[in-house]
């Protein structure tokens, strides 16, 4: 009896133990990262949305809250809020909440400026990162008002992708084509008329890369890929992309951006991406349409993981010693394969082998290209006379404000000097961008 005395004595001060340690712990979460609100809150998913056992994406799913559903929560963990649907209780990312139902949920195709007013004459709140999910409750003129992070504000809508809502504020495009408008959204419906290139349309609506319009009194779809936010050619003064080794928008650091050329395997470009992931860099990737096309899911993979993704042509042919035709071919192709992978139409084109004319501009800017991108730091990784030392000397040694930096994707011995790169570039006071970010 006196030894199991002792027993149940121990287990009741252990128990006594645990509770003031859970008690503890509780308050200093209550106090701290964790705050709860006076009341519970009403808010909607803007996504098929993973609730979770607990404030982090290491946690397991419990369910996942259909979009739009309606939700109660109660208090927030950092970016995590702890929500009730129906019978689940968990943790739920509050990017993919919002305080009303109203709205479309749309993606930023770029780092985007988000306005205290529709033009870019008014203060800047904030810039979106490219890749971000906002709500859209209404457009007007080329600008959406919409809601982000619990800012509300206006953004271009030339920037955004996914559903417009129809709220009967239209904006103008232009067709870039003789363009089909089709009695439905695909090219399966019949075409109801051709609308020329350079008229301007109203568009009330958008999704999937088809927007409704009216045109000659018919109402039909079409294609978005062949729609623009000025007319064909006035994106420059003579119409023709400009020739770039170095970003042309001012900037009073130091910043500069990598890129990569070509094509590699699935293994050395994820590679490159964890790299720049494990560092906090966003580069800029030119791969040839051909390589893309074959290997779709990699492509598609640098989108989504923030990486920009521009056009090196279909088969990386030297456009000065082409026709006229097979250079128009070699860059809509390319552009096509890119845009229908990641969603997003190229206006940057790297030319194969740096070589260009005014010839090649003038029709890259006629298909829609803004610049033809070529570097100011070439390490020449491709070349067998390299070495990762010579490669990471070479780039530290003639970086530059507004750099860009020649990198191609199947090098071994680019990836070898990449961190060492990355870091000696941050040691002397660079940041990263991609090649868009510094263009104006």
């Amino acid at each position: 009896m006196r030894h199991g005395g002792r027993k149940a004595l121990i287990a009741r001060f252990a128990v006594s133990v645990v509770i003031t340690m859970l008690l503890s712990v509780t308050g200093t979460l209550s106090s701290g990262r964790f705050h709860d609100v006076t009341a519970a809150e009403i808010k909607f998913t803007t996504a098929n949305l993973n609730l979770r056992t607990g404030p982090g994406t290491i946690y397991p799913v419990i369910t996942v809250i259909p979009k739009g559903a309606e939700v109660s929560v109660d208090s927030y963990s950092g970016n995590w809020a702890h929500t009730t649907y129906g019978s689940y209780v968990g943790y739920a990312s509050n990017t993919y909440l919002a305080s009303h139902s109203d709205g479309t949920a749309m993606m930023t195709t770029a780092n985007l400026n988000f306005r205290t007013g529709p033009g870019t004459g008014y203060p800047i709140i904030m810039v979106i990162p490219k890749g971000s999910q906002v709500m859209v409750d209404s457009t007007s003129g080329g600008w959406a008002h919409a809601s982000y992070s619990g800012k509300t504000g206006y953004l271009s809508v030339a920037y955004l992708t996914g559903s417009l809502p129809d709220t009967g504020g239209a904006v103008t495009r232009y067709t870039t084509a003789d363009l089909n408008l089709r009695a439905g959204p695909g090219t399966g419906y019949a075409i109801l008329a051709v609308i020329p290139r350079g008229t301007p349309i109203s568009i009330t609506s958008s999704a999937n890369g088809w927007a409704a319009t009216t045109y000659g009194g018919k109402s039909g779809y079409v294609s978005t890929y062949y729609l623009s936010t000025t007319p064909p050619g006035s994106t420059t003064p003579s119409g023709s992309a400009a020739a770039i080794r170095k970003g042309n928008e001012p900037y009073s650091g130091k910043r500069i951006a990598l890129t990569f050329d070509d094509s590699g395997t699935v293994s050395q470009i994820r590679n490159i991406l964890d790299i720049l992931d494990a560092y906090g860099v966003r580069g800029t990737f030119f791969p040839t349409g051909s390589f893309a096309s074959a290997n779709q899911s990699i492509i598609r993979e640098i989108s989504t993981r923030g990486h920009e993704v521009e056009n090196h042509t279909l088969s990386h042919v030297e456009l000065t010693k082409s026709s006229d035709a097979e250079i128009r071919r070699q860059i809509r192709e390319g552009n096509n394969i890119i845009r229908n992978i990641t969603g997003k139409t190229p206006y940057l084109l790297r030319p194969p082998y740096g070589s260009y004319d005014s010839r090649v501009l003038r029709i890259a800017g006629e298909e829609g290209m803004k610049y033809a991108v070529l570097w100011s730091v070439d390490p020449a990784d491709w070349a067998s006379y390299s070495t990762v030392t010579s490669i990471i000397n070479n780039v530290l040694s003639n970086a530059s404000n507004n750099g860009i930096v020649l990198f191609h994707m199947h090098s071994y011995k680019s990836q070898k000097a990449l961190p060492t790169i990355i870091q000696g570039l941050k040691d002397r006071g660079y940041t990263f961008c991609t090649v868009e970010d510094m263009v104006n």
